[in-house]
């Protein structure tokens, strides 16, 4: 049984590294065989992905987005949810779900418990007094995944969180 996707008039979905977009009217796409797709809500670019958790976030749609630069964005992923966890470890037992998942190649779910870590990520700055990390969850134009996405380099806010260390 296929896929049904209900696009609203002018939303995006990335389907294989594709951005397609309906037109003027609703849509309704039927996925008939396995492909990485996104809806335009699901996707975090580069620009949002400023905290240890939408960082994780931001590695994992890569990897599954862009299949041949995986490994890279892996490496860059374990130390996101490294980062985030020595930071949070309340949060090991997400970090290990996501890891899992990760490791399983199950992407998608993966990138559902990364929202979560989000949201973690989100409570703890409430529980301290700080401010609200981004303007809300995954979301936003799709926008080429500059840094960290098929050139394969590394954004350059991760580049200063490292020389903080």
């Amino acid at each position: 049984m296929p896929l049904r996707i209900a696009l609203k008039a002018g939303e995006k979905i990335i389907v294989n590294g594709a951005v397609l977009q309906a037109g003027d009217a609703p849509a309704t796409l039927l996925v008939h065989n396995a492909a990485a797709l996104l809806r335009e809500r699901e996707i975090m670019t580069e620009e949002r992905a400023v905290s240890p958790a939408t960082r994780v976030y931001y590695t994992v749609q890569c990897a599954y987005l862009f299949p041949s630069k995986k490994d890279l964005y892996l490496q860059h992923f374990y130390g996101f949810l490294e980062e985030f966890v020595s930071a949070a470890p309340s949060a090991e037992p997400l970090a290990r779900k996501i890891r899992a998942e990760v490791e399983g190649e199950r992407y998608y779910p993966a990138l559902r418990s990364a929202r979560k870590l989000i949201e973690r990520e989100q409570e703890i700055m409430n529980a301290f007094g700080g401010q609200r990390l981004q303007p809300s969850a995954p979301g936003g134009q799709p926008a080429e995944h500059r840094g960290l996405g098929p050139d394969g380099g590394r954004p350059a806010h991760a580049g200063r969180q490292e020389r903080r260390r």
